[in-house]
């Protein structure tokens, strides 16, 4: 009872310094409401429906990775037609519930074990080679940032650099997988012995370890799933640059690609549910940045925050409906009794 009544207590005051940042962002850009819906209003049927298809996108090919994970990972290969769309729209979507990034992958690893019969053990060691992914990809993003502001903008030069810094960096994370996922498992054996203060905790986790211990990828494998990874972190940056175009901010695509990966290190916080009011913050004070006039800014970090997440929405009840439809064939029946099967067996 007191875990939940903190969790509650946490949520809603996260979501009160999310409003507060969000009131502030309003009061200092001097942003109305009537300028907003006047941004939402100047985006047309068909701009929406390209940002609705983008993220749509995005979320497959997201699917696509998480797929192959959880299929190498965990050694379990029938699945529902839909189910990992699914499965990653609901994650995106519950990070608006209380502790934001927690509460997705809570979502996520519970997702995978009701529907798709995979044991909480091997949906974590699935959530950590997933985390180390984008992690990586954050990291070339912004190693090419990095080179972008230091060789003062996008040159031959400097195409060539980010060009030959990633490869190297792509070819050494393939090659060496089990390297970086030693990192990994150092960092969680001290967490290990900080929780050996706590038996209950520090026994876990330390039988979690093992486990990612045990987390092999194929070079072939480890460059599918980095490819997609790639791909999507590069297609996101893409919408956001569509809704700039869109909204008729003038910000040049270089410095826009330069500096994007700032948002996404904020948007790895988890303060507030979703980020809420971080992420307009951020994204306020980076168009400002770029040149942008401070209510233009504000505005399209507020129009932002609308389009995606009613887009994630649309997204979500689309991928729920197909994995429904795709439960009730015969072949989804036989799969979700394998399932849950397997799942018995292994706990």
């Amino acid at each position: 009872m007191t875990v939940k009544r903190s969790s509650r207590m946490g949520y809603w005051g996260g979501l009160a310094i999310g409003i507060l940042l969000v009131w502030a962002v309003f009061q200092y850009s001097s942003l109305s409401l009537d300028g907003l819906l006047h941004s939402l209003v100047k985006l047309s049927l068909v701009e929406y429906g390209i940002l609705i298809f983008l993220y749509g996108l995005i979320i497959w090919l997201s699917s696509r990775r998480w797929s192959l994970i959880v299929r190498q990972v965990s050694g379990q290969t029938s699945f529902v037609s839909g189910f990992f769309f699914y499965n990653i729209a609901l994650s995106q979507t519950a990070r608006l519930m209380p502790l934001g990034h927690v509460a997705g992958f809570g979502a996520k690893l519970a997702s995978l074990k009701i529907d798709g019969g995979t044991s909480l053990g091997r949906g974590l060691c699935c959530g950590v080679t997933e985390a180390l992914f984008n992690l990586f990809a954050i990291a070339c993003m912004t190693l090419s940032g990095v080179i972008l502001v230091l060789m003062d903008g996008a040159t031959i030069l400097s195409t060539v650099v980010i060009a030959a810094c990633v490869s190297a960096a792509c070819i050494l994370f393939v090659a060496r997988f089990g390297f970086f996922l030693r990192i990994i498992l150092v960092v969680l054996g001290w967490l290990s012995r900080i929780a050996g203060r706590f038996p209950r905790l520090a026994v876990p986790l330390e039988g979690f370890r093992e486990k990612v211990g045990c987390i092999v990828l194929e070079p072939g494998m480890a460059a599918r799933m980095l490819a997609y990874t790639l791909c999507f972190y590069v297609l996101g940056l893409v919408r956001c640059l569509f809704l700039v175009w869109f909204m008729g901010l003038e910000v040049s695509a270089v410095d826009f690609f330069a500096f994007y990966p700032v948002m996404l290190a904020v948007s790895l916080l988890g303060m507030t549910p979703s980020g809420l009011g971080l992420v307009e913050l951020g994204w306020t004070g980076l168009l400002m940045h770029l040149g942008v006039p401070k209510e233009e800014a504000a505005g399209f970090a507020v129009v932002r925050r609308v389009v995606d997440e009613s887009s994630l929405l649309l997204l979500t009840l689309l991928g729920l409906a197909v994995f429904k439809w795709g439960g009730t064939t015969a072949r989804g029946r036989a799969i979700k009794v394998e399932a849950k099967e397997k799942l018995y067996e292994t706990t």
